[in-house]
């Protein structure tokens, strides 16, 4: 019945390269918000989250420009312009709307055919064939392909389609299977391994991209690195405009949420932490420690123990990160647990930096937002985690980052100077037990 919806500034007002341009600003259009309203069916949509600094007159012909708009749609669908469904409004503090908790669109009386159909006594438009209505609308079921010759396709199959809404999902692995299947059905999402029977995954995303025109330019694509490949395979994924270049081992959950947001074409608030330049060096040294997959230690808990009770928090760990998943050797607060995929770990993030890494409040950081153990157990909010280091395996003056020492919350929160001393010097005291182990 209502849409109330965030639309400060015009579509223009985004442009690149004016002073004021409102680039990355993250608010919705107007033209974006009143063209969702109309294939939605809204009734009545409020514009709302106005910019304080236009004037009454320059937000009258913000309103102006909006309603036309939404006259302009009702035309291109064949409705009377004197007679518009959508009615446009801007919600100004005071007003009162009155709902009629009791009436539901039966969805049997939906179609997208570009008829019009009965509801209620009432018309509903729908989009013609020869209206475009905005990526993020989808009006039928949504379809993955799937490009797979390496990766095994059965987990993210059975997580896709047991989702609500679950889109159609296609695996094929030639490259003619694959151009044929995109060129007839324009799926919503592809994901490739970058080995394909007949051609790599970019060679396919460059037909995709150059000869499909506006579907192939936009379409989200997804592709699986081969192992060994770096820096210049990540430069032609970001030449190609790919939505992700996945390197390295990864879990099937973060490949189901990667497909999940590029779906709802929204941003991915998850990210992999990269491989480390020695990584190979960083692992060998991992495994000649030879603690991975080890008794429980006292001299470890002990320390561990200790942040926890000083810090405050209810979880603190010494974790070791190895090539597919991040293992506890010390764990205060995380009954069961042993490990989890490597790039659900916050200390994946945390070995590649020299300093304590903290993070305040996961929700409000772009890399841990959608992580599966912020949104879910144990809810991460507040992180902070010390590298810890070891000598290297080949060369023993080099120091390798093995893993961390970490105090976790469900609570935000930040440390003072004296608290982040107080875990390096935490972390000093595992290092130092790593050396006597060696001596």
């Amino acid at each position: 019945d209502i849409l109330v919806h965030d639309c400060q500034y015009l579509f223009s007002e985004y442009a690149p390269g004016s002073p004021t341009s409102k680039e990355y600003w993250g608010h919705s259009t107007v033209e974006y918000v009143v063209e969702v309203a109309f294939y939605a069916n809204v009734k009545q949509l409020l514009l709302f989250h106005h910019d304080p600094q236009r004037s009454d007159d320059q937000m009258d012909d913000l309103l102006i420009y909006a309603r036309e708009l939404a006259v302009k749609l009702e035309e291109k669908c064949g409705g009377d312009k004197e007679n518009v469904r959508l009615k446009v409004d801007a919600a100004k503090e005071g007003d009162t709307y009155d709902l009629d908790p009791y009436v539901f669109l039966d969805e049997n009386d939906v179609s997208i055919d570009g008829d019009v159909s009965e509801s209620n006594g009432e018309s509903i438009h729908h989009a013609n064939d020869d209206v475009s209505p905005p990526r993020s609308v989808n009006t039928g079921q949504q379809c993955v392909l799937l490009g797979f010759y390496e990766s095994a396709s059965g987990p993210i199959r059975d997580m896709l389609e047991s989702t609500d809404n679950s889109p159609k999902v296609e695996v094929l692995q030639s490259r003619d299977e694959l151009l044929h299947f995109a060129e007839q059905n324009h799926p919503s999402v592809i994901v490739l391994d970058n080995l394909l029977f007949g051609c790599t995954g970019f060679e396919f995303c460059k037909v995709i991209r150059t000869e499909m025109g506006e579907w192939g330019k936009n379409v989200p694509m997804l592709v699986i690195a081969c192992p060994g490949e770096g820096q210049r395979a990540r430069l032609t994924a970001e030449r190609l405009n790919l939505d992700d270049f996945i390197q390295g081992p990864y879990s099937p959950s973060y490949l189901f949420t990667r497909i999940q947001v590029s779906l709802l074409r929204m941003p991915l608030r998850w990210r992999r932490a990269p491989l480390a330049e020695n990584e190979s060096e960083r692992l060998a040294t991992l495994q000649s420690a030879g603690l991975l997959d080890s008794l429980p230690e006292e001299r470890f808990d002990r320390i561990t123990r200790l942040a926890k009770a000083m810090f405050k928090v209810p979880i603190s760990l010494v974790s070791l990160v190895d090539e597919d998943r991040q293992w506890f050797k010390s764990n205060q607060g995380l009954a069961g647990a042993t490990e989890t995929p490597r790039d659900y770990a916050f200390c994946s993030h945390a070995i590649l930096t020299d300093d304590i890494m903290v993070v305040p409040d996961a929700l409000q950081d772009e890399r841990f937002a959608d992580n599966p153990l912020v949104e879910g157990s144990p809810n991460i909010r507040f992180y902070a985690g010390c590298p810890i280091k070891a000598s290297s395996c080949e060369d023993g003056s080099n120091k390798m980052p093995i893993g961390t020492l970490c105090v976790i919350d469900s609570k935000p929160r930040d440390l003072s100077e004296d608290e982040r001393r107080a875990l390096k010097d935490f972390g000093a005291m595992i290092e130092q037990e790593l050396e006597l182990s060696n001596d």
